[in-house]
């Protein structure tokens, strides 16, 4: 009985750290590019579907309609992007990018704000 208890501890405790294994920050423009560009995102703020493409556009479709287009950059550690959604512009925000599993994780002002995570689809 003990041996069945000292097992299922061990399984328990093998199993959360695979639960919280950290995200894998994205540094560079190379690796940005790999990793995100070119891959359709769903989930953060309703958005049906994200993309930011290779040729540094980006575009998306909200559940409740809403259009997004935009521009993007990757410099100094930082996705830069100024977004346009249904005609009303959001501005210019550089945010942190990490990777967690399926997941694209965007912490908005320079890692300083709001984060939002998109599952890539």
């Amino acid at each position: 009985m003990r041996v069945l208890l000292v097992w299922a501890i061990a399984a328990a405790l093998l199993s959360a750290g695979c639960a919280l294994a950290p995200r894998t920050p994205i540094a560079t423009a190379e690796d940005f590019r790999a990793r995100v560009v070119d891959r359709p995102l769903e989930g953060g703020e309703g958005w049906n579907r994200l993309v930011i493409q290779s040729d540094g556009t980006m575009t998306g479709l909200r559940a409740d309609g809403a259009t997004l287009s935009g521009s993007w950059t990757f410099e100094n550690g930082y996705f830069c992007r100024e977004a346009i959604v249904d005609g009303a512009s959001l501005g210019t925000d550089c945010q942190t990018v990490s990777i967690d599993g399926d997941s694209a994780v965007f912490h908005r002002d320079g890692g300083r704000g709001e984060r939002i995570s998109y599952t890539f689809k």
